[in-house]
């Protein structure tokens, strides 16, 4: 392992015509509070208190579908999945990031 890399969330793959391998790391907080969730609980916070959805429920077929049908399209070497059930539209709607400034990544 490299040290502090496996402790984020990382992944490296080889794209069809390219040489070199891409990789790319998300920056997560380094220690509690954890505040990269904070928002994601007052979503749910905010739902349970009105209840009203914090998010269209579109968004959330839209990203499990794809999740969904990338994961079936893997066990299956990388055959195409149809989606017809993904062939929807929602309005986004706005929502406050997490406060502060996100943690500066260290250099690889």
């Amino acid at each position: 392992m490299f040290s502090g890399t496996a402790e984020n969330f990382s992944f490296a793959c080889q794209l069809k015509g390219q040489s070199t391998p891409t990789a790319a790391k998300f920056a997560l907080q380094g220690g509690p509070p954890y505040r990269h969730f904070e928002w994601l609980v007052k979503a749910s916070e905010h739902m349970v208190h009105t209840g009203k959805p914090s998010y269209p429920v579109e968004r959330t077929v839209l990203t499990t579908g794809i999740i969904d049908a990338a994961m079936r399209s893997l066990s299956k070497e990388g055959k195409r999945i149809e989606t017809p059930l993904l062939n929807i539209t929602y309005r986004a709607i706005t929502w406050a990031h997490a406060p502060g400034s996100p943690p500066k990544p260290r250099e690889w």
